[in-house]
């Protein structure tokens, strides 16, 4: 989805895990941190809103979510698959987590005033995207933002988790 002076680019499904170690934060926008912590009370308002059980942030989740985020800003680009070739669910099960369910959103945008509404916004509007926010079994979620000046990636991992963790 495109707009004169501005552009946001949305991806839904499996991705992967090439690690960047910090995230790049310059510009006026909000912080990383910052968006995270809005995009969970985003999702936790929208779920509530549909009856909808709150998911559990999970700060592994939210750790891997960050870098894969700051991995798809080194890269320039959205993609569900690690330059490594390794998919969301390599990169969970490496951080021991067992899982019976997984769903992740992707979004980045540039030059938008409101980076995490308008991700939410994209998600909200996109079947696939809008699933996962709202599936009622999913458990846990981590959310990761990273950005340089004002391009923002984010990434929520959502997972039902099986009951050996």
């Amino acid at each position: 989805m495109a707009a004169r002076g501005r552009r946001i680019t949305l991806a839904i499904g499996l991705a992967t895990g090439l690690t960047v170690p910090a995230c790049l934060a310059t510009g006026g926008g909000p912080s990383a941190g910052d968006a995270e912590a809005d995009m969970v009370r985003r999702v936790y308002a929208i779920r509530a809103e549909h009856m909808r059980p709150p998911l559990r942030v999970d700060p592994d989740l939210a750790r891997i979510a960050r870098q894969y985020s700051c991995a798809l800003l080194a890269r320039g680009a959205l993609s569900h698959m690690g330059a490594d070739g390794t998919t969301v669910s390599d990169r969970i099960r490496a951080a021991g987590k067992t899982f019976i369910a997984i769903g992740e959103n992707l979004a980045s945008s540039t030059d938008t005033r409101e980076p995490v509404e308008a991700a939410m916004d994209g998600w909200m509007k996109s079947s696939g995207h809008r699933e996962n926010i709202l599936r009622p079994d999913f458990t846990d979620t981590g959310v990761g933002v990273c950005h340089d000046g004002t391009t923002y990636y984010f990434t929520q991992v959502f997972l039902r988790l099986s009951r050996a963790r």
